[in-house]
């Protein structure tokens, strides 16, 4: 079977990690489908380590790279301390250019506390643009680590950000011309290109916030495939049922009118800056609480349910399955255009 562009889906990847067999009983997580880290029991603490390439854009990707990949950490509860770049320039790069990339990762890192501590570097034939893929390590108290599986039914299911910045932002910066051809005001593209920048696509203090408070049962950042995909991941991990009220989800205008112009699904859409966090009904309203004193907004959007079902709960009150995007929002368009 030919796969088409974008992340493997999760059926394949199951697959392939079940050739896998942990010998090693230091690793306390290895690869499972809705987990993005691994944990290695380090002493009295556990490392935390992910890793993730930049393919989407081009511009801004250093900074792109140090955010995504610390997401990751942040969503295990841990600080994101250590990072290797393997970056893969395309033939025809020059030396100077080359020196850009690693003043701008460094720069990027240093604004996130995190030392760059090694990784490789090669001009690529047949590329057309730099990759960087990252790996990033944190470490926590081996108590205190977070699992996407550790989910329980009853659980409230809390959402930070807004679903679809990170696409949104990317479809502005280099679809300009084409949103323009659709109508879209200038200002509603100018507002979609900040969006990287403001709210952002960094969940770390968010994340590490809300682990804090030691009443977070799992966290999961929304990636590609966008928050449908990120439910299913939740739901698959800790084997449990999500309901979810679909009108409760954040979303910008700026997101809904560019997808509604292209045609995408605002909830297939990669969604760096969106978090998503579990816990106990008696404890979200103090998580809740906890962040919105240090200026981040959490909602309710729905729960952990005692079956395997992963539904919306749509405006007219219908359950509905929650589609799983193997393709994001996002690659089908540019595959379109």
């Amino acid at each position: 079977m030919l796969l088409s562009n974008g992340k493997i889906p999760n059926p394949v990847i199951n697959k392939l990690i079940s050739k896998f067999h942990n010998k090693d009983p230091r690793v306390l997580l290895g690869p499972e489908i809705g987990e993005d880290t691994a944990h290695i029991s380090f002493g009295s603490k556990t490392l935390i380590l992910t890793s993730d390439p930049i393919t989407f854009v081009d511009e801004n990707i250093e900074k792109y790279s140090l955010q995504i990949n610390a997401n990751d950490i942040a969503t295990s509860g841990a600080l994101p301390k250590w990072f290797l770049a393997t970056v893969l320039f395309s033939e025809n790069t020059s030396e100077e250019s080359i020196y850009k990339t690693f003043k701008k990762l460094n720069e990027a890192a240093n604004q996130i506390n995190v030392t760059i501590v090694g990784g490789h570097t090669e001009i690529t034939k047949g590329l057309s643009q730099t990759i960087i893929s990252g790996t990033m390590i944190g470490e926590i108290e081996t108590s205190r680590a977070i699992k996407t599986s550790d989910a329980n039914i009853g659980d409230d299911i809390l959402l930070y950000g807004y679903i679809g910045i990170e696409g949104t932002s990317i479809l502005a910066e280099n679809y300009s011309e084409k949103l323009k051809s659709l109508q879209i005001n200038q200002s509603v593209i100018n507002n979609a290109k900040k969006l990287i920048l403001n709210p952002g696509i960094s969940i770390v203090e968010p994340a590490i916030l809300a682990s804090s408070t030691n009443l977070v049962t799992s966290m999961h950042d929304v990636t590609e495939g966008g928050i449908c995909t990120a439910l299913n991941e939740i739901a698959n991990a800790s084997k449990k049922g999500i309901l979810i009220k679909k009108n409760e989800i954040p979303i910008l205008n700026e997101t809904q009118e560019i997808c509604d112009k292209l045609k995408l699904d605002p909830f297939g859409l990669i969604s760096s800056g969106a978090l998503l966090i579990t816990t106990s009904k008696n404890n979200s309203f103090k998580i809740i609480e906890k962040l919105k004193k240090e200026g981040f907004e959490l909602k309710k959007i729905g729960e952990v349910t005692n079956n395997t079902e992963i539904l919306f709960i749509d405006e007219n009150g219908y359950k509905i399955p929650i589609k799983n995007f193997y393709k994001d929002e996002i690659v089908k368009f540019f595959e379109s255009d």
